[in-house]
């Protein structure tokens, strides 16, 4: 392997295969209790441990991103928003729908 500083795309599902719940795991899993410090990419997530950070997220109405524009996301919830990656807001407002969907996209092994 060689490290190169070579950009290259990936989708939203390459970003996230699970539809949302890894960036939820991302924001909410220290929020939740017990905390979930650490999880094993190459697992899936539980749908015990989906619906805490759902939960979670519905406690912080996390939803509402739905009706923000991209501007008003990125001066929410980035602490450097001329800065952030371009996949960011997408990244986002694709977890809330998550939550606003019931997560019913999600398969759970």
């Amino acid at each position: 392997m060689v490290v190169s500083n070579r950009p290259f795309d990936l989708t939203l599902e390459q970003r996230d295969p699970t539809g949302g719940a890894q960036t939820l795991f991302a924001v909410f899993g220290m929020k939740i209790y017990p905390p979930v410090w650490l999880w094993n990419s190459d697992c899936t997530f539980d749908r015990e441990t989906i619906s805490r950070l759902v939960d979670a997220a519905n406690r912080d109405d996390w939803t509402k991103i739905l009706d923000m524009t991209d501007e008003e996301i990125l001066r929410t919830y980035s602490s450097t928003p001329q800065w952030e990656v371009p996949w960011f807001v997408a990244t986002l407002k694709e977890s809330a729908h998550f939550v606003a969907d019931g997560n019913r996209k999600y398969d759970a092994s």
